[in-house]
């Protein structure tokens, strides 16, 4: 790649980390995550699932990095969130909506090993 073209690559992903734009470890909320969370729960919509990856950004990193719905089992998503609910000051609806926000991203792709992590 050119050195201009590097610096504008640079500059670019620089101002989307600064914009909010990319969040390690959360995946972007995808066309086929709405589709998948539309079906499985009608009142879902691609705005609560974007507002349930900005909460999960905000509320996880308070204590860890930003969980990659992918680490985890789709079905394992709500309890997580569940036994972490009241430590990241979520109420019902939020928690049910970030649950929902991971268990689609989770199905989105294959699921990864979970790293195990030095205490």
């Amino acid at each position: 790649m050119r050195p201009h073209a590097m610096r504008g690559l640079a500059a670019g992903l620089a101002l989307a980390g600064w914009c909010g734009c990319v969040t390690p470890g959360l995946l972007p909320v995808t066309t086929e995550q709405v589709a998948r969370a539309e079906n499985r729960w009608p009142d879902m919509t691609a705005e609560r699932l974007q507002a349930a990856r900005t909460l999960c950004a905000s509320r996880c990193s308070g204590c860890h990095a930003p969980p990659d719905p992918r680490d985890r089992a789709p079905a394992l998503w709500p309890g997580e969130v569940q036994r972490r609910a009241q430590r990241s000051h979520l109420d019902a609806n939020q928690g049910e909506d970030m649950a929902r926000y991971l268990e689609t991203g989770a199905a989105v792709g294959e699921a990864r090993p979970v790293v195990a992590r030095t205490p």
